[in-house]
C-alpha cells in the first residue's frame, strides 16, 4: 500500500535501489510499529539503516534456508552445506543487529500501553493519509501527523532527560517489579 508510492517518490531524489529499499523498509516498519509497541513500548533508533544494510542477504538466506529444509531428509550432507552458506548471510545479520544494538540510544521509550499503540497506529493512518491521498486529505492529514510528532517528541525528550538526570547522581535505587525487591547502594564511585 505504502511502499510503491513512497518509491515513486524518494526515486527522483535518490538513486532507485536505495529508493526501492527505503520505501520497502520504512512502509514496513511503520505498518508493523503498532505491534512492536504492544510487544516492547519503545522505538528502535537505528533499525531503518540496519534493515537497509542486511536486507540485500534476507531473500538469499531465507531461499538457501528452505531448501536446506527440503534437502534435509533425503540428501543431508547437502543440507549441512546449503545451511553453512546461508550462515554466512546470518552472521551479516547478527553483527549488524549487534553493532546498532550496542550503540547509545539504541531505543527510545515511547508511551506505553494502550496510548502509545494508539498514537502509533494513528501514525501509521496519517502517514498512509499523507501518501496515498488526495490533495482534500493530505493537509488535514499533515497537521494530524505534525501534531503527533510534537507529542510523540515531547514525550521521548522528557523520557531521555528523566534517564539523563537519573542516571548520574544516584545513591540509591530501589527495584520492586512484583517477584522480588532489590535494594542497589552506590559506593566508592
Amino acid at each position: 500500500l505504502l511502499a510503491q508510492p513512497l518509491y515513486e517518490l524518494w526515486s527522483q531524489r535518490l538513486w532507485k535501489p536505495l529508493a526501492l529499499g527505503l520505501a520497502a523498509t520504512a512502509s514496513a516498519q511503520l505498518y508493523t510499529l503498532p505491534v512492536l509497541l504492544y510487544l516492547q513500548p519503545s522505538l528502535p533508533a537505528f533499525s531503518l539503516i540496519a534493515n537497509l544494510l542486511v536486507e540485500p542477504v534476507v531473500a538469499p538466506v531465507t531461499i538457501l534456508g528452505l531448501l536446506a529444509v527440503l534437502f534435509s531428509l533425503p540428501f543431508p550432507f547437502l543440507a549441512v552445506g546449503i545451511s553453512w552458506f546461508a550462515s554466512l548471510g546470518t552472521q551479516w545479520i547478527v553483527i549488524v543487529a549487534d553493532f546498532f544494538a550496542s550503540l547509545p540510544f539504541a531505543r527510545l521509550h515511547f508511551l506505553p500501553g494502550v496510548a502509545g499503540i494508539a498514537l502509533a497506529a494513528a501514525f501509521v493512518g496519517l502517514v498512509t493519509a499523507m501518501v496515498i491521498g488526495g490533495p482534500v486529505s493530505r493537509v488535514p492529514a499533515a497537521a494530524g501527523f505534525v501534531a503527533a510528532l510534537l507529542f510523540s517528541g515531547i514525550w521521548l525528550a522528557s523520557d531521555l532527560v528523566r534517564q539523563v538526570s537519573f542516571s548520574r547522581g544516584w545513591q540509591l535505587v530501589f527495584c520492586d517489579v512484583g517477584q522480588g525487591d532489590a535494594l542497589l547502594f552506590r559506593s566508592a564511585g
